[in-house]
């Protein structure tokens, strides 16, 4: 099974529990199929040379969504591209794009979203242009559902 695994939550060493889980995630998809890592999340931003390589070492490929190629050290030029990123749709149509060239190059069978709460513009997207495509948005527990389960 060839899995394409992507996300807006990616840094090594994790730093909490959400960096964890998307890290044991890949750890586990790794295991069961063929995984292709496309990071939404800067090298810089994610750790450096470092963590591309531990990333990469569970990955068949690892590659870079468009919306993290500029990466800006400044803080507030970086908050404001993506602000007006987030705003226009620009960079979820230009990731969403770009995924959907790498399904067909990769001849991917699942998309695998971590985060998926906060991914909900790409997945419209990808489902909008691939009606049929296997979704799978993980770490979506609302607060709704977390009060009910504690209960």
């Amino acid at each position: 099974m060839n899995i394409l695994f992507t996300t807006p939550v990616l840094e090594h060493p994790p730093a909490g529990g959400s960096q964890l889980r998307i890290e044991n995630s890949i750890k586990a998809l790794s295991r069961v199929g063929t995984l292709h890592i496309v990071s939404r999340v800067s090298r810089a931003a994610m750790g450096g040379a470092a963590a591309e390589a531990f990333y990469a070492s569970f990955a068949k490929e690892f590659r870079y969504a468009p919306s993290c190629r500029l990466h800006f050290e400044n803080r507030i030029i970086g908050k404001a591209r993506r602000v007006l990123g987030d705003v226009t749709g620009w960079d979820t149509a230009r990731d969403a794009a770009y995924l959907l060239r790498c399904i067909d190059q990769w001849k991917i069978d699942v998309v695998w979203l971590g985060y998926g709460n906060i991914s909900f513009p790409l997945i419209k997207a990808l489902r909008r242009a691939r009606p049929h495509l296997k979704l799978v948005a993980s770490n979506m527990v609302s607060p709704w559902r977390r009060m009910r389960l504690s209960r």
